[in-house]
């Protein structure tokens, strides 16, 4: 582990459930969104859809993971 994850207790167990709700709760709601956005023709609609959900998310908690997440289709 790192100091600066240890400094702020980022690989904190609770941290790591909470970011999983948050992919469950994607994945769970939007199955295979993923998959559609990485093979969608459409780069103009893939890239404002992808843009809108981290816009949405930006101040929630762990929206980082959300980022990331979305951030595999771009």
């Amino acid at each position: 582990m790192s100091k600066l994850n240890a400094y702020f207790n980022l690989d904190c167990s609770i941290l790591h459930g909470a970011r999983r709700q948050v992919l469950k709760f994607y994945r769970d709601n939007s199955p295979g969104i993923l998959e559609f956005l990485m093979t969608c023709d459409d780069a103009e609609f893939r890239e404002e859809y992808i843009r809108t959900e981290i816009e949405a998310t930006r101040w929630e908690p762990h929206s980082t993971v959300v980022r990331h997440y979305f951030e595999k289709a771009a």
